[in-house]
């Protein structure tokens, strides 16, 4: 059965991101400032939603966007890089563009 491989790859690749936490918390961890962290997460599924990605949202605190630099540029950066990952995604998804 060659599809056995596939499926043990799939499953083991998703058991060890649950085991590192949210990309804020991987992100403070390696250093980052927690507000900066927590808007570039949500920056990234704001952006991912924007590009037509299903299961994303748009998530943003306004208030926290409006007062806290370090939130409005992780956001802004996250939105960008959600934005661009969505988009990539779906042009290497698309019939005939096997790369």
């Amino acid at each position: 059965m060659k599809s056995a491989p596939v499926v043990l790859m799939t499953a083991l690749c998703l058991a060890l991101t649950g085991c590192f936490g949210s990309m804020h918390e991987q992100m403070e961890h390696n250093g980052m400032d927690a507000s900066y962290s927590q808007g570039y997460e949500e920056g990234v599924s704001s952006g991912k939603n924007a590009a037509g990605g299903l299961g994303y949202s748009l998530k943003k605190d306004t208030r926290r966007f409006a007062n806290d630099e370090q939130y409005r540029q992780g956001w802004t950066d996250g939105y960008d890089a959600g934005k661009t990952q969505q988009r990539d995604w779906q042009k290497r998804i698309q019939p005939g563009n096997h790369k």
